[in-house]
């Protein structure tokens, strides 16, 4: 039998406590009635020996199970799953053991390793008790800190933010993952560029581009449009594989001499398959308001993300790192750095599905503006 190594945890919440608790007082009455290993097969005159070693194996189990965030797999004679960080790493670690019926044998693997077996002659094994069915009604949670919504309980979560400037004429820019991307995150990208360069963006766009290959591999289009001749916005969207290597790195381009300012930010939380519910674009002349209008969108899901994007001609009219938005969570504004374009961004939660209701962007002066208001579904 394999010894667990002694690891400090970090500590928990009451609420993670209460809810580890109520879902382990379920896993612990299925596995006394279901979970099975057999000691009938031991045979020999350190049966006892044996049988002892079965019993400590399946309270080691049971251990583990009870604190499983979530299974990647779950068969009759096999599961896998994720637990609480153990190393200090602040990241989930992950278990599997597995049953062969062939050589009779219970191994045991943890963070990917090589499986090591705990026990041999297991004659019976059943994970059945995996797939239960239970019915009431749960305690209302207290308040939580919303900033943990995201990983936890499946709303929307902001996470960062990455940018890139053009201060010179160019006809693309890279711009760099934003910090602690990981695989699965949902991430989008805007651009403002100046000039109207809408047809080379439909042609060209944004790209995940692989610089030790060569190899590129294209966003999702949300919204490409122009105002006036004078700016030009690109939106984009894409949820992080495997598929990009880390020599991936996000590359926007229009293949035309202008300047740019782009960023993308990073979600969690989200729909992982359909994550864009909604969207709507709108563009506001040169002396019209000093507070162009983030448009409106209905949405057909329960706490959606809604998030405001807009582009400016000139960067004379903005106040840096102040979108305006009133009741929103300021993302970005920002210039390309020589005074021909700039962007601005912020987020707002929508508890319910429905009309989300405009809002305006803050300029010092009149500009010409193109605005995109977006949903992003949990």
């Amino acid at each position: 039998m394999t010894t667990h190594p002694t690891v400090h945890r970090a500590a928990y919440t009451l609420v993670e406590l209460t809810i580890a608790m109520s879902l382990g007082t379920v896993l612990v009455v299925g596995l006394a009635s279901a979970l099975l290993i057999s000691a009938e097969g031991y045979r020999g005159n350190h049966g006892a020996q044996q049988r002892s070693t079965a019993a400590q194996v399946q309270a080691d189990m049971l251990s583990d199970l009870q604190q499983a965030t979530s299974f990647t797999t779950k068969t009759a004679t096999s599961v896998a799953f994720k637990v609480p960080d153990r190393n200090g790493d602040s990241k989930e670690e992950s278990i599997a053991y597995d049953w062969n019926s062939g050589t009779k044998t219970l191994t045991y693997s943890y963070g990917g390793g090589t499986a090591q077996t705990l026990l041999t002659d297991v004659t019976a094994f059943n994970f059945d008790y995996l797939t239960r069915s239970y019915s009431g009604t749960y305690p209302a949670l207290p308040s939580l800190d919303p900033s943990l919504w995201g990983t936890r309980f499946g709303v929307v979560s902001f996470k960062g933010f990455s940018e890139a400037k053009t201060p010179q004429k160019a006809k693309f820019l890279f711009i760099d993952l934003p910090s602690g991307t990981e695989n699965g995150d949902l991430l989008v990208a805007a651009a403002a560029l100046d000039d109207n360069v809408k047809n080379k963006l439909l042609a060209n766009g944004m790209f995940m581009h692989d610089t030790s290959t060569g190899v590129s591999y294209p966003w999702n289009a949300i919204a490409i449009d122009c105002s006036n001749n004078k700016v030009t916005i690109g939106v984009w969207w894409i949820i992080t594989s495997s598929a990009y290597t880390p020599a991936s790195v996000p590359r926007c381009f229009w293949d035309h001499d202008t300047e740019a300012y782009a960023w993308i930010m990073r979600f969690t939380g989200h729909d992982p398959v359909n994550p864009i519910n909604a969207s709507a674009v709108q563009m506001t002349d040169e002396n019209i308001t000093f507070t162009p209008t983030s448009p409106a969108v209905t949405t057909t899901v329960d706490d959606a993300l809604i998030l405001r994007l807009g582009a400016f001609d000139e960067d004379d009219y903005l106040l840096v790192d102040q979108p305006g938005l009133l009741g929103h969570t300021a993302i970005t504004m920002d210039t390309n750095g020589d005074g021909r374009v700039s962007g601005g961004a912020g987020y707002i939660d929508q508890k319910e599905a429905g009309d989300s209701g405009t809002s305006t962007f803050s300029l010092i002066d009149r500009e010409e503006t193109i605005t995109v208001t977006i949903a992003i579904a949990p």
